[in-house]
C-alpha cells in the first residue's frame, strides 16, 4: 500500500472534520501529523486561558517531528466585517469549522465551512471557501489562532503607515 500524497490527507482530514462535527456537534482543536504509519493525532481543547500553552506545545511537536506539512483543525468564528474588529467581536459573526495545513514549502490552506446548530443538528453554511488572501499566507505558521493573525495583519499594516 503506497503512502497517501498530501491533498489525500488533506481530504481525509477535512472529511473526518466535517463528519465529526455532524456527530459530536463539535470538533476540539487537533493536529494531524503524517507519519510512517498514517497520522499522528494531538488533541487539545482548550480556553482562551492556556492557548499559549498549548501553541507552544504543538510548537516544539512539530519541530522535534520535523514533517513537511502538518494539519490543525478548530471551531472559529468569521465575520464580513472589514473594520479590523476580531470576528468573535462582531455582530455578524458566524461559526465555522476551520481546518488548515501548514506546510515547510509555504504552500497554506484554509478551509473555512460556516454552520450553525439547529435543533441539535449541524446546518452547513456555504460551500466550503479555501482562503488564500494576501497577508494571511505570510504569518507565522505558529500563529493558526486566526483572530492573533488577524491581529499580526493589522499590526503590521498600522506599523507601515
Amino acid at each position: 500500500m503506497s503512502k497517501p500524497t498530501r491533498e489525500e490527507l488533506w481530504t481525509m482530514v477535512t472529511t473526518q472534520c466535517m463528519r465529526m462535527m455532524e456527530e459530536d456537534k463539535t470538533v476540539p482543536m487537533q493536529v494531524f501529523l503524517p507519519a510512517p504509519q498514517g497520522l499522528i493525532v494531538m488533541v487539545g481543547q482548550i480556553d482562551a486561558e492556556h492557548k499559549e500553552e498549548f501553541r507552544q506545545h504543538i510548537k516544539g511537536t512539530v519541530l522535534a517531528m520535523n514533517p513537511d506539512y502538518y494539519f490543525l483543525s478548530m471551531e472559529a468564528w468569521i465575520s464580513s466585517n472589514q473594520k479590523g474588529i476580531r470576528p468573535s467581536l462582531a455582530p455578524d459573526k458566524k461559526e465555522c469549522l476551520m481546518v488548515s495545513m501548514y506546510c515547510k514549502d509555504g504552500v497554506h490552506r484554509n478551509m473555512i465551512k460556516p454552520f450553525e446548530k439547529v435543533n441539535g443538528k449541524i446546518v452547513w453554511g456555504d460551500e466550503p471557501e479555501e482562503l488564500s488572501q494576501p497577508g494571511l499566507q505570510h504569518h507565522s505558521p505558529w500563529n493558526f489562532f486566526m483572530e492573533d493573525v488577524l491581529d499580526e495583519v493589522l499590526e503590521r499594516a498600522r506599523t507601515k503607515v
